[in-house]
């Protein structure tokens, strides 16, 4: 199904203005950035997190970000992508693809959202094909004067107001599915919540979850429409109980497998996303001290 996943810049690290080839330190806490700066001494970048997962199709993406002023006046501004694997420290000497795409402004109103009427699809593409890209690697997008374009606009960021802080909007299709079990260390459990965040997935999805190779059965969960955020980039978050006071010493494992509904073939063409847990335990069965499913501490009574 078509998806649309939106990120919003959500820290100041993650936006700011960097002036000739300096770093962005003292840049990072401005209520507003130009947008663009009247030449190309000033750059202004942005960094998301992107948690897309791998084999997406891309549909469109754009930029969005907040007038902090209102304006008339004729303006441009060339984005391209920093060529990282994930975008860290932002600083202005940053590499860039090198193909940017030019935004020419229309009528801004402060406050009000103002949305690249140009795909920008083509930056965030040639990022996601490189080797290095993994799930929640930063995607950074730079900023810069489009010569001839002239005059500055004003933006705002994240410490101005972090409601308008810039956005992201991917629309996508495909893609596999993306499952984060959330757990403490299993070693001394009795019992577990384990917290699953699920990324990606459509309604009538099934959410099988394995105890050394053997399926919980009354874990078996169906996905509903419900489940599917209209913002992919939010997790849908199911929490499962399991149960290891059956268990001898030594190494054991969790698989928590996402399936279209056509079958159980776990390592088949139907899987769509996994997360696997590994642990050693030194004990058998019931620990002499042990933690509970709601973290008491548990002693055991008898030899």
């Amino acid at each position: 199904d078509a998806k649309t996943a939106t990120y919003t810049v959500n820290a100041s690290a993650n936006d700011a203005r960097c002036i000739d080839s300096e770093s962005c330190t003292g840049y990072m806490t401005q209520l507003y950035m130009y947008f663009p700066y009247a030449n190309d001494a000033s750059k202004t970048f942005f960094k998301w997190s992107v948690n897309l997962p791998a084999n997406v199709t891309l549909i469109s993406t754009y930029l969005t970000v907040f007038p902090y002023s209102s304006a008339t006046n004729a303006s441009s501004i060339n984005l391209d992508y920093v060529a990282a694997d994930s975008c860290g420290t932002l600083a202005a000497n940053l590499a860039v693809g090198g193909s940017p795409v030019t935004w020419t402004f229309g009528n801004w109103t402060a406050g009000t959202a103002a949305k690249s009427d140009v795909d920008i699809k083509a930056l965030l593409s040639a990022w996601l094909a490189r080797a290095g890209y993994t799930p929640g690697n930063y995607f950074g997008l730079r900023g810069i004067y489009n010569t001839g374009s002239g005059v500055s606009r004003f933006i705002s960021s994240y410490d101005g107001d972090t409601t308008k802080a810039a956005q992201l909007e991917v629309n996508y299709t495909g893609g596999d599915a993306i499952i984060e079990m959330m757990m403490a260390p299993p070693h001394v459990k009795t019992k577990q919540y384990i917290e699953m965040n699920i990324w990606n997935q459509d309604a009538g999805d099934i959410l099988y979850v394995y105890l050394d190779n053997v399926e919980v059965e009354s874990l078996r969960y169906t996905i509903q429409a419900g489940d599917v955020p209209a913002n992919s980039a939010t997790p849908f978050k199911k929490t499962v109980l399991l149960d290891y006071t059956g268990l001898s010493a030594g190494e054991h494992h969790i698989d928590a497998v996402l399936k279209t509904s056509g079958g159980d073939s776990r390592m088949g063409t139907q899987v769509e996303g996994r997360d696997l847990k590994t642990w050693t335990t030194t004990h058998d069965g019931i620990p002499a001290v042990g933690i509970n499913e709601n973290n008491a501490i548990c002693i055991k009574n008898g030899s």
